[in-house]
């Protein structure tokens, strides 16, 4: 029991990301429809690596949704926002598409409720 307390959010966290993604692929979010989310890691330069939690296309294309899964509690969403937007616009295959970012987060953050999506917002894709 004391293993799993420990431990518990770091599970629920990978089961989170992994939800994300399974709800993302195939679904219209916010008038686009994506194709298969993945995570995406890799170089983006010698001294630069890039870890994103969910990459999908849309299926015209033209966007390209980057976003932050995070079972955590008192998230900044500015901040993280900034972040995602700028490790986006790195991306080698980014540079044709229009970047939409999003959260996904465990609950409501400190600053914009925008782009920021919560588990009953997931729930209707479901």
């Amino acid at each position: 029991m004391s293993n799993l307390d420990n431990h518990f959010s770091g599970y629920a966290g990978d089961y989170w990301e992994q939800f994300c993604r399974e709800t993302v692929s195939g679904n219209e979010i916010d008038g686009i429809t994506y194709g298969m989310a993945r995570r995406w890691w890799g170089n983006i330069s010698k001294d630069e690596r890039i870890e994103l939690d969910v990459v999908a296309e849309s299926l015209d294309k033209k966007y390209l949704l980057v976003a932050e899964c995070k079972w955590t509690t008192k998230e900044r969403s500015d901040r993280l926002l900034l972040e995602l937007r700028d490790k986006a616009e790195k991306l080698p295959f980014a540079k044709k598409h229009i970047i939409i970012t999003k959260l996904f987060l465990k609950n409501p953050p400190i600053g914009t409720q925008e782009n920021v999506f919560l588990p009953d917002d997931m729930i209707k894709y479901q």
